[in-house]
């Protein structure tokens, strides 16, 4: 099977299936077709009703929210099994919201790796990557806001309370003077440092930079992986987009957040 998927995108987009890297691009995209579940992901996600699924563990009881404490002890079985849905839910809304970052960055090194020869195959299984993401996303969202309205109820969707106090108009307004400088700086950089790669820029960053949308996540598997570092973060998404060295950063980066999800989602069950 991978030979035959192999001799099929050697002859759409000329592949050296004798190369290595290439033979391993290869088993990748074959073994995330061999176990694309998204059909069943999608037909659960239709069917599912937090009612009918109300009174089962979803983790083993360790992994439940306040476990170990004097109140988990104290809990009754109905109180601990909801103690371990809100686990849960703490652990899927990070991997949806994580899930969404992985889509863009996904497509904005995708359109690297589609621009370099023999390299082509990256591209496309990251794009049959963010497709199945799609999937994953609203099945994980619509499992939460199910979740989180039967045990906290509509008033756990309203937004804080905002405070009428407003910053001094003054300070806010040099305040993004010097950001609107520092990032006019790190332009003038990032161009500086990407002379002559103009070929393997990526349109969908473009396109991003056009509509000044260029992503600068706070939360999720990029905003706290680096820290919230707001200038760290925009930096690496203005770049993972415009260079082969960084779009293998981004790849690489990618697959061990990967292999820790699935550390993890194994450890729970």
């Amino acid at each position: 099977m991978v030979e035959a998927i192999a001799k099929e995108k050697e002859n759409q987009l000329e592949l050296d299936t004798n190369s290595v890297p290439v033979k391993l691009i290869l088993t990748n995209y074959y073994k995330n077709t061999e176990t694309d579940y998204t059909e069943k992901i999608e037909e659960l996600d239709r069917e599912f009703n937090y009612q009918e699924n109300s009174e089962l563990y979803w983790n083993r009881p360790e992994f439940s929210f306040l476990y170990g404490t004097p109140l988990y002890n104290q809990s009754t079985e109905t109180q601990k099994i909801a103690l371990n849905h809100l686990y849960w839910y703490l652990m899927y809304h990070f991997i949806a919201t994580s899930e969404h970052q992985t889509i863009i960055y996904n497509t904005i090194t995708a359109g690297v790796f589609k621009k370099i020869k023999g390299y082509e195959m990256i591209g496309v299984t990251l794009d049959l990557e963010s497709k199945q993401e799609i999937s994953h996303i609203h099945a994980f969202r619509k499992v939460c806001y199910q979740l989180i309205k039967a045990l906290l109820g509509k008033e756990a969707f309203k937004e804080p309370l905002k405070s009428n106090l407003k910053v001094g108009g003054y300070t806010e307004k040099i305040q993004e003077q010097i950001t609107k400088w520092k990032q006019a700086a790190e332009k003038l950089l990032i161009n500086q440092m990407v002379r002559g790669q103009k070929e393997c820029y990526s349109e969908y960053l473009k396109e991003l930079e056009e509509q000044d949308k260029v992503p600068n996540f706070r939360t999720g598997f990029i905003g706290e992986g680096m820290g919230n570092n707001q200038d760290l973060i925009r930096f690496f998404s203005q770049n993972w987009g415009r260079t082969p060295f960084l779009a293998c950063n981004y790849y690489t980066l990618r697959y061990i957040a990967n292999m820790g999800l699935k550390h993890t989602e194994h450890s729970n069950t």
